[in-house]
């Protein structure tokens, strides 16, 4: 089973919304509770900046799993450009599922 994701942003560069999802990272898991032997990375954001980021972001993901769990991590440490709030500002989620069979 493949994951197709979809996650669409704000498309206001005027605002600091598009800062927001800068570095965000995907996890596909089993289980709620995201452990080391249920969740699996399958996305993270090192490229996209305030005026790059799409509105829209499709990402491919071969992992399988039940939960699709977005996190925005913000740190001291976090790239220049980056907002400092850790903020989930997502206008549409789409996940999508294939069977292998």
């Amino acid at each position: 089973m493949y994951s197709f994701l979809l996650f669409a942003f704000s498309a206001d560069r005027s605002s600091t919304l598009s800062s927001l999802p800068l570095g965000f990272s995907l996890y596909i898991s089993t289980s709620i509770l995201m452990t080391q032997e249920s969740a699996v990375l399958c996305y993270h954001d090192t490229h996209y900046t305030p005026d790059t980021i799409p509105e829209a972001v499709n990402i491919s993901c071969p992992f399988t799993g039940h939960y699709v769990t977005y996190i925005v991590h913000r740190s001291s440490q976090s790239p220049p450009g980056y907002s400092k709030y850790a903020i989930a500002a997502l206008c549409e989620v789409e996940v999508y599922g294939k069977n292998s069979n």
